[in-house]
């Protein structure tokens, strides 16, 4: 488990590099979003697990990722930004306690997600956003009681996210956001949870796929 969520974590900065890299010859600073758009987030943040017994796991700190893709349209909900995506999130569980029993749960999501920012561009209303969305879950659950126990349960949930982003280059925004995230799986001790994220995101607008009527 730890292994996969260094390559999902791996891949968020290498995304955060990459679009800092291309973005720095940039100048302006307007809050344009068409075309093609891509980002990623890393952070903190925490999760949440509940049984049917209405006993809890309680509340433990942990690691969150986000990686998207989308489609943006600028103005298209009158003087509102849309974006249209996919976004894969996570976050990271890890327990300890006595008697040699240690337990980690890795709760991941992927989502269609529909993003608005409301206001006209170049506005600093147009800077928020709400993100919300639909999709398919997994949580892995890693268990040492001595023996190492895995095993993962699927099903569905849904996302809530909101933030701000402060468009330090044309193509590029850094962004600060948070959100709940509510999974539900086929499995008896914790059918319910959801992880809360607090996540730095890099989103990168107006990429260009080469083709014959780019410059």
């Amino acid at each position: 488990m730890r292994a996969r969520w260094s390559v999902f974590a791996g891949a968020a900065a290498a995304m955060l590099i990459a679009v800092s890299a291309e973005a720095l010859p940039e100048t302006s600073r307007d809050h344009i979003r068409s075309g093609f758009t891509a980002g990623a987030a890393i952070g903190g943040g925490g999760t949440f697990l509940e049984n049917p017994g209405g006993e809890s796991g309680g509340f433990r700190a942990g690691e969150s990722f986000n990686v998207r893709v989308g489609w943006a349209w600028e103005s298209l909900l009158k003087s509102a930004d849309l974006v249209v995506g996919l976004q894969c999130s996570g976050g990271l569980r890890e327990l300890e306690s006595r008697d040699d029993f240690t337990a980690s749960y890795f709760l991941l999501d992927r989502a269609i997600t529909f993003a608005v920012y409301p206001g006209e561009s170049g506005r600093q209303l147009n800077s928020l956003y709400l993100r919300g969305g639909v999709g398919i879950t997994d949580i892995e659950y890693e268990q040492r009681v001595p023996d190492l126990l895995e095993r993962t349960e699927s099903g569905w949930g849904l996302m809530l996210d909101v933030g701000y982003e402060l468009r330090t280059v044309e193509k590029l925004a850094l962004g600060i956001g948070t959100g709940v995230h509510w999974i539900r799986v086929d499995e008896d001790e914790y059918p319910t949870s959801r992880f809360t994220p607090i996540w730095l995101e890099l989103t990168y607008y107006g990429f260009c796929v080469p083709c014959s009527s780019c410059d």
